[in-house]
């Protein structure tokens, strides 16, 4: 059922314009976007405003789609001195776009800091309702970061700020409990946990495909793989540190590095001297990644920090399982001997020992593999915007004191 209100979709991702003044959209934002205009008929985007750069994943919005959402143009933040001169106008505009709608669509998150830390304020003050959305917490500290009094003072303060939203929004859509658990302390409105997920039901493996595949990895090495931006807070020292610490023993598995980021040199430099360690150039998003993913036995996520990471359910789509850090944002998704193995995050000797047993089981990790593929059949990214359309329909509901948190999809 379509939600009518006029809706204020406020975020941190910038669209572009050409000479033609056509709107351009990162690929993989505007194949989300359009998912909303199935239940949100008066969509209005606002967002920073670009000049189209010469950049591959950019591609056009349709005629069609490009009458289905209203562009509110803000200013470039690119650097803090470009979102400082551009303030003003930046709140001139968000107290016009938000008095015009009856549904504002916030964040937490956002760099120089949150547009949400503008928009959602207003929203109170105009009385308009506040959605808040939650997928990272990305100012938070964890063991990768160094803790300079810079990024001390940015956790108080952004945990502070982003708890006082949650508790006054009339609706929190979480990807994980550990949010609503620290930020949700005392809501007013409705909070929901629903995991963010890019797979499409095409991309959903057939029983027929996962038995074949099976069959065939089973009859040879195990293979591993990692999947992410090389940065501290993914794990990635931690998965050189347990290469290092397998290189010790005999007969090791292979391991795979698919990604780009600060520490790419250093992973190469570990290949170098680890002869079962790969460096591999990523792949676009789609049917080429998944072709990757769905030769590896696992996929290895010793994520740091407490954000969902979606390549667990993109190895579920295809019947891998997962070997993860027991986060807050793995512990949700990762059922531990189920769909894949949870351990401590951050240590390496845990992993190395782990990666050791997995490569021994390959009948086990073919049974986990398909228990996630049972789940990501609940989490596809239709699936995901069906049940977030179902969900804004409860903000028509009177509401009532203390509501339980709903949970998408039941584990």
């Amino acid at each position: 059922m379509p939600f009518e209100d006029s809706y204020l979709m406020v975020m941190p991702i910038p669209y572009y314009l050409d000479d033609t003044g056509r709107v351009w959209l990162e690929r993989l934002w505007y194949h989300d976007l359009k998912r909303h205009f199935s239940y949100l008929p008066q969509l209005h985007l606002a967002a920073p405003q670009l000049a189209k750069q010469d950049e591959a994943d950019l591609v056009p919005l349709s005629d069609d789609d490009a009458r289905r959402v209203r562009f509110v143009p803000l200013p470039p933040q690119r650097s803090k001195v470009e979102f400082l001169r551009g303030l003003p106008r930046t709140l001139r505009t968000l107290w016009q776009a938000v008095g015009e709608a009856d549904t504002v669509h916030s964040g937490v998150i956002g760099w120089p800091i949150p547009l949400g830390w503008l928009a959602s304020p207003i929203a109170l003050l105009r009385k308009r309702k506040l959605v808040l959305v939650i997928e990272s917490a990305n100012w938070r500290l964890n063991a990768s970061t160094q803790k300079t009094l810079a990024k001390v003072l940015r956790h108080h303060v952004s945990e502070a700020i982003g708890r006082w939203f949650t508790n006054r929004a009339d609706l929190v859509i979480a990807t994980h409990h550990g949010y609503l658990r620290s930020l949700a302390t005392h809501p007013r409105g409705i909070t929901v946990v629903s995991p963010a997920s890019w797979i499409e039901d095409d991309a959903l493996l057939n029983p027929q495909r996962c038995s074949s595949d099976w069959a065939a990895k089973q009859a040879t090495a195990a293979r591993f793989a990692f999947f992410g931006r090389l940065v501290p807070e993914k794990g990635v020292r931690v998965l050189l540190e347990a290469a290092r610490q397998l290189a010790a023993g005999s007969n090791p598995p292979r391991i795979d590095i698919i990604g780009r980021g600060e520490l790419l040199d250093e992973c190469r430099r570990a290949a170098a001297d680890l002869s079962f360690v790969r460096v591999l150039e990523p792949v676009p998003y789609g049917e080429a990644f998944f072709n990757l993913v769905r030769q590896y036995h696992a996929i290895i996520v010793p994520t740091l920090s407490d954000e969902q990471p979606r390549i667990v359910y993109d190895a579920y789509s295809q019947a891998v399982p997962v070997i993860a850090s027991n986060t807050e944002g793995n512990s949700d998704d990762v059922v531990d001997g189920c769909t894949g193995w949870l351990l401590p995050a951050g240590s390496a000797s845990a992993l190395a020992q782990r990666l050791l047993q997995a490569a021994a089981q390959t009948a086990r990790l073919s049974e986990m593999g398909m228990n996630g593929l049972q789940r990501a059949r609940q989490t596809t990214h239709a699936e995901m915007h069906r049940k977030r359309a179902e969900i804004l329909q409860r903000l028509k509901a009177p509401r009532t004191a203390h509501a339980r948190p709903l949970q998408y999809p039941s584990r």
